[in-house]
């Protein structure tokens, strides 16, 4: 696909919908594996096969004021992103008002994963205005302008049928 513009690079997640996984069924664990083994195949035949799909969430050189525009530039060059949902804070509204909000959409997200036609194991809440992403900084390990909510683990019952006990060559 061609793109109409110039001097841009734009970064995303590749990923395998749920409804192409299923056609593999048995020969991986997840969706996941599948999708990076299809990344690394030589032949695009054969690539196509996996069906790949591709969220960009990312622009380097191009400046924007928020987020919000980043995606509707991406969108408008035929990118697929991920919806967003803005969050108001305003200074007349108590902080629990907007958690509670948030919280509640957290929940709904968490009911609605099951619908989706990829994995997620959670969000992300982001600053929108980029200027008070760079102002507020980073650690060493993330953006302080992010912070992600995980969903709860699937979970599931088994029957443990057997234990072999090893000891180390250390004895621990």
């Amino acid at each position: 696909k061609h793109i109409e513009a110039q001097n841009i690079e734009v970064r995303g997640e590749v990923y395998m919908p749920l409804t192409a996984f299923r056609a593999f069924d048995g020969e991986k664990i997840s969706a996941r594996n599948l999708a990076v083994g299809g990344l690394k195949q030589k032949d695009g035949r054969e690539t196509a096969r996996y069906h790949l799909r591709f969220f960009a969430y990312e622009v380097l050189g191009r400046d924007f004021d928020s987020d919000s525009e980043k995606y509707e530039f991406l969108t408008q060059l035929g990118f697929e992103t991920i919806s967003t949902r803005p969050f108001h804070y305003s200074p007349e509204t108590p902080w629990s008002a907007l958690i509670t909000e948030i919280r509640a959409y957290c929940d709904k997200m968490a009911e609605q994963r099951d619908t989706w036609d990829f994995d997620a194991d959670g969000l992300v809440f982001k600053v929108d205005d980029n200027a008070l992403q760079k102002a507020l900084g980073l650690t060493a390990h993330h953006p302080k302008s992010a912070i992600a909510y995980k969903f709860a683990c699937d979970m599931g019952i088994t029957t443990l049928r057997q234990v072999i006990w090893q000891v180390a060559k250390g004895g621990c």
